[in-house]
């Protein structure tokens, strides 16, 4: 294995997707809410980019040697293992990355009260570890942004770059760096982990987390698969595609938006079956699942700054799909999730300022979709989005108390976690 400063000499783990883009979580935003907009207007320049082209673990943008020419924007090649070959090239991209780092003694002062304002948040599914990015808005000396790593009664506090924050195993966090060839960094209570890299590409394995890190200039974007509890990470892979828009990876099932359809795999990436669907010039977004086979992509029109919800297409296995136009009472989309018993869970909102919070339930097909009155959730003002964690994904809630969010792996039942 290789330490991860020697990628640096290897050209095939950088790559070119636009100037500065990184990897902002794939989030519609909410207008109503002075907080949840002045948060949003953070990742304005990446989300915008993201609404072209984001990736998954282990994709690279690019053409290899052997596609088809005639072939469409997004298709897969026969062998989607194969990466396209490494172009020649002398420049390679900044290293981004410096010592390993201890946690900060002492800690920011204003870490502390209303002028750090909560921008990521990532926690193991039992809830005893935690990670959260805090970024100050005001009466700053030094440091600006800062990871908090909590487990039981122990805090951390490191000085890091804006970026997002992915739970792995053992009460382990990723954090994959927003900006140009910044490696992604883990961490736990203890202090930064050095990350050993394997030579190579392989499938994702079980229980890796996905991150990538962005080029400017270069050929690829690369992706990676961490493994949090053995500290290894390794290039991820699957198909060499064009036009990749945006992912979803839940476990082994990985799902990626191409401009034809949805190329879905069971297995890591080692193989996978596109599934074409006619989306009419929406946008799509995929939905994280902890319900394995379970693929659904919510369709809607531009919002601006909000996502309409207008069908919900399930993706199956033999390359075909379910899908429904629906209409709801409050269709603005903030979150959304497939639970463990396979239904779909929408988190929604009305389009006026003042609107309140409506969860709905229903067959991820988009049947029977009815609202629920949720046990715990009367604290939430708004939705801070779906994250990922080992068992699966969770919605996330904020509250008017900044230091406490509201989780849930169900949608119906909800419970309080600290968050710094």
């Amino acid at each position: 294995m290789r330490d991860l400063d020697d990628l640096l000499a290897d050209p095939g783990f950088a790559g070119d997707v636009s100037d500065g883009l990184g990897a902002p979580d794939f989030q519609p935003v909410r207008a109503a809410g002075v907080r949840r907009a002045r948060r949003r207007r953070a990742l304005a320049a990446g989300a915008t980019a993201l609404a072209v082209g984001a990736v998954v673990g282990g994709v690279w943008l690019g053409t290899s040697s052997g596609d088809d020419p005639a072939a469409p924007a997004g298709t897969p090649g026969e062998t989607p293992s194969e990466l396209a070959p490494t172009p020649d090239r002398t420049e390679q991209p900044d290293q981004g990355r410096g010592e390993l780092l201890s946690p900060m003694a002492p800690e920011p002062a204003w870490l502390e009260g209303d002028r750090a304002y909560l921008y990521g948040f990532a926690l193991d599914p039992a809830g005893n570890s935690t990670a959260s990015l805090w970024v100050c808005q005001r009466e700053c000396d030094g440091q600006r942004t800062v990871l908090v790593v909590a487990t039981g009664a122990r805090r951390s506090v490191f000085p890091v770059k804006r970026g997002r924050v992915v739970a792995t195993e053992e009460g382990r966090f990723v954090v994959e760096p927003f900006g140009v060839a910044r490696w992604p960094r883990l961490f736990d209570v203890d202090g930064e982990v050095a990350i050993a890299v394997e030579d190579g590409e392989s499938p994702l394995r079980a229980g890796e987390a996905l991150v990538s890190t962005a080029g400017s200039g270069l050929r690829y974007l690369g992706l990676f698969g961490v493994d949090g509890s053995e500290a290894t990470m390794h290039a991820a892979s699957v198909p060499a595609t064009i036009g990749l828009r945006s992912y979803q990876a839940d476990g082994l099932d990985l799902t990626l938006e191409s401009e034809r359809g949805f190329w879905i795999s069971d297995d890591g990436g080692a193989s996978g079956t596109l599934v074409e669907v006619d989306r009419d010039e929406l946008h799509a977004w995929l939905v994280p699942s902890a319900e394995p086979g379970t693929r659904v992509v919510l369709l809607g029109s531009d919002g601006a700054s909000l996502f309409p919800v207008q069908r919900v297409v399930r993706l199956l296995p033999d390359g075909t799909s379910l899908d429904r136009e629906v209409q709801l009472d409050s269709p603005y989309v903030l979150a959304p999730m497939v639970r463990a018993d396979g239904k779909l869970v929408l988190v929604t909102t009305g389009p006026d300022v003042g609107d309140g919070l409506r969860v709905v339930v229903g067959e991820p097909g988009g049947v029977d979709l009815r609202e629920i009155a949720p046990i715990g959730f009367e604290d939430a003002v708004d939705m801070r989005g779906t994250i990922s964690t080992p068992d699966g994904p969770m919605l996330v809630a904020d509250t008017a108390d900044r230091d406490r969010v509201l989780v849930s792996a169900d949608g119906e039942v909800w419970k309080s976690v600290r968050t710094r």
